[in-house]
């Protein structure tokens, strides 16, 4: 103990703890690895062979392995004329899943894979290899992870409402006309979920088709809901899959388009009247504050009222729906909020090698950020909308 003492004294990197909880780490595997050989030999070390077939062993050789909190020096005891391979360290293994499962957390927490090495050195030691293109190798689980989900099953899961949303991020997917289209539904527990994530061209109605017939291949039934902005290949790309889901537009897009139509000093009057709509109790009451804007816009701003007027049906569509969940359905915030972190943990990484590893690194930060998504207000209202539509089906 002494000795291990002085050698500590003399390194001044770390304190005894540290130290001693990183020999205790070394000294076990080192027994462990010995023991493995010990059983597959069936004899110690200086005991007579019962069976030469299996090998004898052949000194050691040291190797650098990082497990979570130390990089590790370990003698190896090596085994000729035999088929032995260790199954607690595999050959040319150089890191645990724990190291790598770190490194991929860290990632998708925005530490850029150049800032991998001066942040983790003293970590894992001064042996670790931490190079840029180590830790974008690392991130070929996160693909294989998106493939797991873009192939689930999902006739069992029902959404009631799904917001339907594009969004741009300068973060590297290839091309300025690359938009990654997302669909987050509200399953019959009231929970919010991704349903799906795919890279798509300017929002295309092509596109649209394709990831809503991607996830009605899969069997999901209708939802009873979709919101989304005015885009009018989503329209077009749900009402081919899935005609008999209702639209909702999205209110913060209708008011930002708008306003854009009339000069800045009008701005701030037209805005106000569109909140005391947007706030109406009742589907008369913002009908005629929406009637009454367009009238007043029509004179000297005819394309504005031409605005207030488009989709008028499908803006106040969430009047069908409980008063409890309108907060929810009248904007695509749940999708431009989840997006907002998304955007955090993209800003580092300036250029992704491959959109589809782009893509990938996108979904594995929204399966991070879901753990916190909370559920929407009356969940259990959800059930309800299902036993409704079934009894409307059946009278059908």
């Amino acid at each position: 103990m002494k000795t291990i003492v002085n050698e500590k004294e003399a390194e001044h990197k770390e304190s005894m703890l540290d130290f001693l909880a990183r020999e205790g780490a070394r000294k076990m595997l080192a027994e462990a690895l010995e023991e493995e050989v010990t059983m597959y030999l069936e004899r110690r070390r200086y005991e007579r062979a019962k069976n030469l077939e299996k090998g004898y062993r052949n000194g050691s050789r040291e190797r650098k392995v990082q497990v979570l909190g130390a990089g590790l020096k370990l003698s190896v005891p090596q085994v000729d004329g035999g088929e032995f391979e260790s199954s607690i360290l595999r050959p040319y293994q150089r890191r645990t899943e724990g190291v790598e499962e770190l490194f991929r957390r860290l990632y998708l927490e925005g530490l850029s894979s150049r800032d991998f090495e001066p942040a983790l050195r003293a970590l894992i030691g001064d042996g670790a290899t931490l190079s840029a293109s180590t830790i974008l190798r690392l991130a070929g689980k996160f693909q294989s992870d998106l493939a797991t989900f873009n192939r689930r099953d999902l006739s069992r899961t029902r959404y009631a409402y799904v917001w339907a949303d594009g969004v741009y991020l300068k973060a590297g997917l290839e091309k300025e006309n690359t938009a990654l289209l997302v669909l987050v539904g509200v399953n019959a527990k009231g929970t919010k979920e991704l349903i799906a994530l795919m890279e798509g061209y300017r929002e295309s109605r092509d596109s649209w088709k394709e990831i809503w017939r991607g996830v009605e291949e899969r069997g999901m039934p209708a939802p009873l809901l979709v919101i989304g902005d005015g885009i009018g290949g989503l329209w077009e790309a749900v009402a081919a899959v899935y005609p008999t889901a209702k639209d909702q537009r999205c209110w913060k897009h209708k008011m930002r388009n708008v306003v854009d139509k009339v000069p800045k000093a009008k701005q701030d009057e037209v805005l106000n009247r569109l909140r005391v709509a947007y706030q109406a109790e009742r589907r008369e009451e913002a009908e005629n504050h929406l009637a009454l804007l367009a009238e007043d816009l029509e004179v000297r701003y005819p394309s504005a009222a031409a605005c207030v007027r488009k989709d008028h049906d499908a803006l106040l569509r969430y009047f069908d729906f409980p008063k409890e969940h309108w907060v929810h359905l009248k904007t695509s915030n749940p999708i431009e909020s989840v997006f907002a972190g998304v955007r955090l943990r993209t800003r580092v990484v300036r250029r992704f090698q491959k959109s589809r590893t782009g893509v990938a690194f996108v979904y594995k930060i929204i399966e991070r950020l879901a753990q916190f998504w909370k559920p929407i207000e009356k969940p259990e209202l959800v059930m309800g909308l299902f036993v409704e539509r079934e009894k409307l089906e059946a009278a059908a």
